[in-house]
C-alpha cells in the first residue's frame, strides 16, 4: 500500500521506495502461528483423496494438483471441479 500511495502522490516518477519495515520478521510470529502455519503448508501437499500421500498427479485438462499416483488412477472426475479427467502428468515437487 506505500508504494501505491507513492506511486500516486509522485504520478510520473519511477523511483518510488517500498521498504519493507512494516513486514513483521518470521522470528517476531508466536511458536504457536508458525506452528499452524507449519501443518497448514503440509496439509496443503497432501492427497485430497486419502489425506495420506503427498500430492503428485495433475489432471488434465482442469490442471488441478489434487491427487497421489495411487489414487489418481481410481478416478474418473477431478476431485475439486468434478470435470472429465483426459489425461494425468506426475510431478515431483522439490
Amino acid at each position: 500500500m506505500a508504494c501505491r500511495r507513492e506511486a500516486e502522490e509522485h504520478s510520473g516518477k519511477m523511483d518510488v521506495d517500498c521498504s519493507t519495515s512494516e513486514v513483521p520478521a518470521a522470528s517476531s510470529k508466536d511458536p504457536q502461528s508458525l506452528e499452524e502455519e507449519n501443518r497448514k503448508l503440509k496439509d496443503a501437499r497432501l492427497c485430497k483423496i486419502c489425506m495420506d500421500e503427498e500430492i503428485s498427479i495433475v489432471f488434465l485438462p482442469c490442471a488441478h494438483l489434487a491427487s497421489c499416483g495411487q489414487c489418481a488412477s481410481g478416478v474418473s472426475h477431478c476431485p475439486l471441479c468434478r470435470s472429465v479427467i483426459n489425461g494425468r502428468v506426475r510431478i515431483f515437487l522439490s
